[in-house]
């Protein structure tokens, strides 16, 4: 399966612990339209390294009227949200609690601007 659209975020559970979340679209994945479904997993060493473009195998579940995935869940696959690039920021929005999500952005020569389709708030979960 091909990565068509990627979206990466730290996020707050509701026990007030972040983790990392991603989201992908894979082609495999459509409605009765032809329109991709958002498929939402957790990030860990592995899934926080995908990019549009990349082939890859995760377990796909269906729960209700969304669809998850999971990869590698081992527990020494698990990634540090606080080593991620916006830690700091992310932290200090969190202490003064007025995000709940950070977007999460890569050092500068790594940068990949997403399709200008594709809307966070798009993202049904």
């Amino acid at each position: 399966m091909i990565i068509q659209a990627i979206h990466k975020e730290v996020k707050i559970s509701k026990a007030g612990k972040p983790y990392a979340s991603v989201s992908i679209q894979l082609d495999e994945y459509k409605d009765g339209t032809g329109k991709r479904f958002w498929i939402g997993g957790f990030g860990n060493k592995d899934t926080w390294f995908w990019k549009k473009g990349d082939e890859v195998m995760p377990d796909v579940k269906q729960n209700g009227q969304y669809y998850n995935f999971s990869y590698n869940d081992s527990k020494e696959n698990n990634i540090n949200v606080y080593k991620l690039p916006v830690t700091v920021g992310f932290v200090m929005e969190l202490l003064k609690g007025k995000q709940q999500s950070v977007p999460v952005q890569k050092a500068p020569e790594t940068v990949e601007y997403p399709d200008e389709d594709i809307q966070p708030e798009d993202i049904p979960f």
